[in-house]
């Protein structure tokens, strides 16, 4: 059965909206487990009601079994199918790895000690014909993970998944998409949405695992883990959790009131709005805002909402376990006559440059402009048509 937290929370009419949606305010107040008594609203939901005040639940949903998500994974991927892929040269084809005889049971692999995070990776970019040198780092994960299975999404894994799912956990969210510029701040979204619903590990593409890095890294017994960015913020770029955590759907509510309340729809503030600042959020408020869990420069584990453990690894110890652009500013060769660094020959093979220009460059295109809540006020009065 699913998790439940709860936390008060300002029933607030959002003008582009036509139902009354829950929004959390910055200043939440959390409430404990202890202090929680449920009443069932139906067979899929219950209500927790704290001092006779109502607050916001995540529905009781069963957690499939761990082979059963792993054909469901296959379907949504379509990278176990067996069909062939051609891709153009120089681009190499990357099918999906099912490890099933890892997930007949639930132990970590040097322990009997139940492991609560999925042995499941999740990668994505925009197709599965990938630079020789992206094909490396996967590779490299592999080798550093063999019990894991590895499920890469392409753009059209992530629109299924964020629009071929209802997601009553957060309202309107189909709708308040349209305030969302391709990329970047879709993949930020979808990062969160396909651990919530999954869990498993996710990580950038150019996140490479060292030698040190190994399947017992992770306690068993924790529930979510990241490592430290150079602000010694939590990872966006690496995280593993539970399904269904309560962690991930504090940072989904954040990120979901930040787009609606984002006055620039064109050119929006990404850190803040759906990246790394918004996903620290949830993090803080897990862990009850605690000043000295927050700002832990070396490796910690925390005890949050739920009496769930989170592990957070130091800033100076994450170098130890994974390289970010590892070799990216070494020449290396793009064809027979032209030699470039590293990084711009996955930019020229792949098509794809940094985020922050694809934001600019999204911005020249992006229909919606101005405030979100006109946006969507907009297109409820066309009848929610584009």
């Amino acid at each position: 059965v699913g998790y439940f937290f709860g936390v008060f929370v300002t029933w607030k009419k959002i003008a582009s909206e036509n139902v009354d949606t829950p929004v959390p305010d910055d200043n939440l107040i959390l409430a404990e487990k202890e202090t929680f008594s449920s009443k069932a609203d139906d067979e899929q939901t219950s209500t927790l009601v704290i001092d006779s005040q109502k607050v916001l639940a995540l529905p009781q949903i069963p957690k499939s079994s761990s082979l059963d998500m792993l054909d469901e994974l296959s379907g949504l991927t379509g990278g176990n199918s067996g069909k062939k892929i051609d891709c153009p040269m120089p681009l190499i084809p990357f099918y999906d790895r099912v490890v099933r005889n890892a997930h007949t049971n639930t132990t970590n692999s040097t322990t009997t000690t139940p492991q609560l995070i999925p042995r499941v990776i999740h990668i994505s970019h925009a197709s599965r014909c990938l630079p020789r040198d992206l094909i490396s780092t996967i590779e490299q994960w592999k080798t550093a993970l063999p019990n894991y299975s590895i499920f890469f999404h392409d753009d059209a894994s992530v629109e299924r998944l964020i629009y071929e799912n209802e997601w009553p956990e957060f309202p309107n969210l189909h709708k308040i998409m349209k305030c969302v510029l391709p990329g970047a701040m879709t993949i930020d979204i979808w990062r969160v949405l396909v651990l919530f619903k999954y869990g498993g590990v996710y990580t950038d593409l150019d996140i490479s695992p060292t030698d040190a890095f190994h399947e017992d890294l992770i306690d068993p017994d924790v529930s979510t883990f990241f490592f430290s960015d150079i602000f010694n913020r939590p990872t966006q770029w690496f995280i593993a959790a539970e399904a269904r955590h309560p962690l991930l759907y504090l940072s989904m509510m954040n990120i979901r009131k930040n787009v609606i309340n984002n006055d620039r729809v064109h050119k929006p503030k990404v850190v803040k709005v759906t990246g790394p600042d918004a996903f620290r959020w949830g993090h803080a408020v897990f862990i009850s805002n605690k000043a000295d869990a927050i700002h832990t420069v070396g490796t910690v584990t925390h005890t949050g909402l739920l009496d769930m453990k989170v592990q957070k690894i130091g800033k100076e110890e994450t170098k130890l376990y994974v390289d970010l652009k590892l070799n990216y500013d070494e020449i290396v060769p793009l064809n027979a006559t032209m030699n470039v660094t590293r990084r711009t020959r996955i930019e020229l093979e792949s098509g794809i440059g940094h985020w922050a220009h694809l934001v600019l460059h999204n911005a020249k295109f992006m229909k919606n402009r101005g405030l979100c809540r006109d946006v969507l006020k907009k297109y409820d009065e066309l009848g929610n048509k584009p």
